[in-house]
C-alpha cells in the first residue's frame, strides 16, 4: 500500500479577506481573468489526476451569504468532490442562539455541551440540505474544538475530527506533532501534519500548501520541498500514517498586504498545484475523508478523553518538546541523561513552564502584558514570543547575550519603577552576588 495523503481545502469567504463579491473572489477565484483560480480550478486539476479533494465548507457563512453559500456546497457535490463540515461560529447570526435560549459562544475551545450541540445540529442540518451523504469529518474554525464538540460529533456519527494543529499556539491541548489517533469518544483525529525543525526553522512547521518554505522558488523547488516534508513525515510516523495537507479556497490567489485582501491571481501557485498533484499521484495515494471512513486499515494511536476542560494523555503517548515539538527520542545527554532538546536546547524547567502556559490551570492571561525576561535562554525567548501582543524586553549582565538592556539586577537604575507587568527569571537568582539587593530591585 502506498503512503496516504489527504488534501483538505477550507472553503470559506470571510468578509475581511475581500473588498466585495466575496464568494466569487475567495471561493471561485473569479477576478475578471479568462480563467478561474478557485475551487473549480482545483477540481479540474484533481479530476485530471483522478483524485478527490476533501472540502470543508464553512456552513456558518450561510448566515452571511444565504443560498449562495449553499450553492457552493451543491457545486462541490456536483463535481464529485468530498464535502465535509467546517464551522466558524462567529459568522452565525445572534438569532440562532436566541431561538434556543443558549448563551452565544464563538470559541469552540470554550463551548459547553449544550452550545456544542446547538452549533453542530445546525451544521449537520445545513449539510443535509445539500447532500444526501452523511458528513464524516469536521474542522472547527481556527482549528478549534473541545471535549463537548468531540462528544456531539460522535452523537452525529462523524468518524473524524481534523483540528489538532500543534504548530498553532492557540491549542489548549498540545503534546507536539502526532499522526492519526483516537479519542475515547471513538472519534479519530486526523491532525494537521507537522514536522519539527523542518529546513532548520527550529519550530514546528505545518503542512500548508501556502507555507513559504513549500511554495517558494521554482516548480522543481516546490516539489522537492514537498518530497522532503513527506519523506520526513513518513519516516517519523510510519508508512501507515495519513499526511494531512491544508489548503484554502483562496490558495491560488495573491494576498495584498496594503489592502489586506486577496485581490490578484498567483499564477505560479496554480502551476505548482498542478505539478504537485502529478507528483503526489505517482508516489503516494491521495485519499478523501469519506474514502478513509470506508477503509478498514486505519492504524490509530490512543489518547485519553478531554477531562475537566484539560486534555490528559496516556503514559504511552508519543513524547515531544512542548516548545518546538522535537521528539524526545532525539534529545541530547546532559549529566548522563537525555534531557536537552536537540532543536531548541530546552531543559525540563523550560518545557514544564511551556506546558503550564498551555494548560487551563495557569492563573494569568499574559497576552498584551509588558514582560521582562532576565537572562533568557533561546527556548525561553521562544515561549514568550508566542504570547499574543506581549511586549517583551530582555535583560542580562553581558551584552554578548544580545539583549535589550545590559544591567546587573542587583542595581538597575536604568530600569524605571512599574515598567513591567511580569518578570520572568529562571535559574537566575542562585547566581546573583546579593540576593536581597536583587529582590529589592525586582520588587
Amino acid at each position: 500500500m502506498k503512503q496516504r495523503i489527504m488534501i483538505s481545502i477550507d472553503v470559506e469567504a470571510q468578509p475581511a479577506r475581500a473588498s466585495a463579491n466575496h464568494i466569487d473572489t475567495l471561493i471561485y477565484g473569479r477576478l475578471g481573468q479568462d480563467e478561474e483560480y478557485g475551487i473549480g480550478r482545483m477540481f479540474d486539476i484533481a479530476e485530471k489526476n483522478n483524485v478527490r479533494l476533501t472540502c470543508f465548507l464553512d456552513y456558518a457563512e450561510q448566515h452571511i451569504y444565504g443560498e449562495k453559500l449553499l450553492d457552493v456546497g451543491r457545486y462541490i457535490v456536483s463535481r464529485g468532490q468530498d464535502l465535509q463540515v467546517h464551522l466558524h461560529p462567529e459568522f452565525l447570526s445572534a438569532s440562532l442562539f436566541e431561538k434556543q435560549t443558549s448563551r452565544r459562544e464563538n470559541d469552540l475551545f470554550a463551548v459547553s455541551r449544550e452550545q456544542a450541540e446547538l452549533l453542530l445540529d445546525y451544521a449537520v442540518q445545513t449539510h443535509s440540505q445539500i447532500s444526501t451523504k452523511q458528513p464524516v469529518a469536521f474542522r472547527g474554525g481556527g482549528y478549534r474544538y473541545s471535549g463537548p464538540v468531540l462528544s456531539i460529533l460522535a452523537k452525529h456519527g462523524f468518524r473524524f475530527n481534523s483540528c489538532y494543529n500543534p504548530a498553532r499556539i492557540n491549542q489548549p491541548f498540545n503534546i507536539g506533532p502526532l499522526r492519526q489517533f483516537q479519542w475515547t469518544e471513538n472519534i479519530i483525529e486526523l491532525p494537521i501534519s507537522c514536522i519539527a525543525n523542518f529546513k532548520r526553522t527550529k519550530r514546528l512547521y505545518e503542512y500548508n500548501f501556502n507555507g513559504d518554505l513549500l511554495l517558494r522558488g521554482t516548480i522543481d523547488d516546490c516539489l522537492q520541498s514537498h518530497n522532503l516534508f513527506l519523506q520526513t513525515f513518513f519516516k517519523t510516523y510510519g508508512d501507515d500514517a495519513v499526511a494531512v495537507l491544508v489548503m484554502h479556497s483562496w490558495s491560488l490567489l495573491k494576498f495584498n498586504k496594503e489592502s489586506g485582501h486577496y485581490d490578484d491571481v498567483r499564477q505560479d501557485a496554480a502551476e505548482k498545484f498542478a505539478a504537485l498533484l502529478g507528483m503526489l499521484t505517482k508516489n503516494y495515494t491521495i485519499v478523501s475523508a469519506d474514502e478513509l471512513a470506508s477503509a478498514n486499515n486505519i492504524q490509530i494511536d490512543r489518547i485519553e478523553e478531554w477531562k475537566r476542560n484539560t486534555f490528559t494523555v496516556s503514559n504511552d503517548a508519543p513524547a515531544s518538546c512542548a516548545i518546538c515539538g522535537e521528539s524526545t527520542k532525539n534529545f541530547k545527554e546532559n549529566n548522563g541523561i537525555r534531557r536537552v532538546c536537540s532543536v531548541c536546547g530546552s531543559l525540563e524547567r523550560q518545557r514544564t513552564f511551556a506546558r503550564l502556559l498551555q494548560s487551563d490551570i495557569f492563573p494569568h492571561d499574559l497576552s498584551g502584558k509588558r514582560i521582562l525576561l532576565i537572562s533568557p535562554s533561546l527556548s525561553e525567548r521562544r515561549i514568550f514570543e508566542k504570547i499574543k501582543n506581549a511586549q517583551i524586553t530582555t535583560l542580562a549582565l553581558r551584552k554578548e547575550e544580545k539583549v535589550d538592556i545590559v544591567a546587573d539586577i542587583c542595581f538597575m537604575p536604568q530600569v524605571a519603577g512599574k515598567s513591567f507587568d511580569v518578570i520572568f527569571a529562571s535559574h537566575v537568582l542562585v547566581h546573583v552576588h546579593d540576593l536581597q539587593a536583587a529582590l529589592g530591585e525586582l520588587s
